[in-house]
């Protein structure tokens, strides 16, 4: 395991330790104090009450788009290179989504109650293609007339990553913030389970290459294409932490947090998710929502070591059943 990585799992360490004792506390202050459930007016209709309070079985459907830019850092071991980095701005994106960036994402929540069960899925797709073509003149004392070369290329980059995560949630504490009233309520979540995240790239270069008379007629052709891939996939646990701050029954906060993997499976890979986003519920079992995304990872194959940043806007909607 290199430092990088140890110096991470510290950092993570020290989070999660001092995230768990900030829970435990609220867990204790909330036993001590009155069940905000109980606190709470009760509406008489079920369904007017926060998702975090109401009885029984509810259904969350919730697909989005993340507008994913990208801040890389990439070393082959047995490569001259060095590092290679790559910085795309996400707002760099959004003219090619749908043509040449697209991704296919969504989440599914059951709860019952303080627990539940969750499965979320991310596929992004990037594919670039760039050809470029350049004219040259060669005049030499040893050729009696002037030959024109002509070179054309293409290069091809193909990415493709997602991930699987599936898991349960627990609510840890509901604290209401104002005396006797439902809202603004602050709510605590643990996260966890199990992610299976992989990652493809392709790299392709072709080449053409002619050298030409002065009359135009071909003396000389010469074309060549090379392709390398890289294939990644690690499947391992993470644990995240989700809090909510419940202002209206119709406008919500959200911000949470997860640390997959931990660099204890292959290839020392780490992940740390954290978003935040608002929502406004526009209609009875419909809510929308937009934020912000960044995801962390590091790797060590022994011949590619990457670190680097995902990020970028997130806008999805939420179908409660």
């Amino acid at each position: 395991m290199n430092r990088e990585t140890r110096a991470i799992l510290r950092l993570v360490q020290i989070v999660l330790t001092c995230s768990m004792a900030l829970l435990l506390s609220t867990v204790v202050f909330a036993e001590t104090a009155a069940d905000p459930a109980k606190a709470a007016p009760v509406s008489s209709e079920q369904d007017n009450r926060l998702p975090i309070y109401r009885e029984g079985w509810q259904f969350f459907i919730a697909p989005y788009i993340w507008v994913s830019g990208s801040n890389q850092n990439i070393t082959k071991q047995d490569s001259n290179l060095g590092t290679t980095k790559i910085n795309i701005p996400w707002y760099d994106l959004v003219p090619k989504l749908f043509s040449t960036v697209f991704g296919v994402m969504g989440r599914v929540e059951v709860w019952n109650g303080k627990w539940g069960f969750f499965a979320e899925n991310l596929f992004m797709y990037l594919g670039e293609t760039v050809s470029g073509t350049g004219h040259k003149q060669i005049n030499a004392t040893q050729i009696p007339v002037p030959l024109n070369l002509t070179l054309s290329g293409r290069a091809k980059v193909i990415i493709r990553q997602g991930g699987l995560d599936v898991g349960g949630r627990y609510l840890l504490a509901s604290v209401p913030l104002g005396p006797a009233k439902q809202t603004p309520v602050l709510s605590f979540e643990l996260l966890g389970g199990l992610r299976y995240a992989w990652y493809n790239q392709f790299t392709g270069l072709g080449f053409n290459a002619t050298l030409a008379g002065p009359e135009g007629r071909a003396l000389l052709t010469r074309a060549g294409s090379e392709g390398k891939s890289f294939k990644l996939s690690v499947v391992g646990p993470f644990l995240g932490i989700r809090t909510g701050l419940w202002l209206t029954e119709k406008f919500n906060l959200l911000a949470k947090a997860e640390i997959g993997e931990f660099g204890i499976v292959g290839n020392d890979y780490l992940d740390c998710i954290l978003e935040a986003t608002a929502g406004y519920q526009v209609q009875k079992h419909t809510r929308i929502y937009l934020g912000y995304r960044a995801l962390y990872y590091t790797f060590d194959t022994g011949s590619v070591r990457s670190h680097g940043w995902y990020s970028g806007p997130i806008l999805g909607a939420v179908f409660n059943f």
